[in-house]
């Protein structure tokens, strides 16, 4: 794991990584962490940013080296995938589907919610460019189960 200004780049679940997000975990005093996809790199600091203000303590994956067997060792509350620039329908980003099937609870924002979908072999439509992210964390997530249950004053 990379740590950079205020951004965890999780690349594989390493000891060493682990261990990071279990002392993260420990200074923070949370006992949940979410791990967050980020298929825009440009986006990245701004979810994290809003994540951080709702009292989340998140981890950015890499969505092209991190796989669903360093998923389970790193044992998330929950997973974001986030939006990008890229399609499902010509040029899908890499990442591993097997992730989607591990019962953790997953919130994909718009790219995210189509792959998930295609993963599930249903059927996504391009309805244009929009930026649901930066509108709805920020007023919808406090009420947000997904999200409320992250926060670090909630109980374990």
């Amino acid at each position: 794991m990379v740590i950079s200004s205020h951004v965890d780049h999780l690349q594989g679940a390493t000891p060493e990584a682990l261990r990071e997000i279990a002392e993260e975990m420990r200074v923070r005093q949370t006992k949940r962490f979410l791990l967050l996809f980020s298929m825009d790199r440009n986006s990245t600091t701004s979810s994290f940013s809003q994540l951080a203000k709702l009292g989340v303590f998140a981890v950015v994956a890499d969505p092209a080296s991190v796989k669903a067997g360093d998923v389970q060792k790193a044992a998330p509350a929950g997973i974001i995938v986030s939006g990008g620039p890229a399609s499902v329908f010509n040029e899908p980003p890499p990442f591993d589907n097997k992730i989607f099937d591990l019962g953790i609870p997953t919130l994909g924002v718009c790219l995210g919610f189509q792959m998930w979908a295609q993963a599930c072999r249903r059927k996504s439509h391009s309805a244009g460019k929009t930026r649901v992210w930066r509108a709805c964390v920020p007023q919808y997530g406090r009420t947000l189960p997904f999200l409320t249950a992250l926060q670090d004053n909630a109980s374990a």
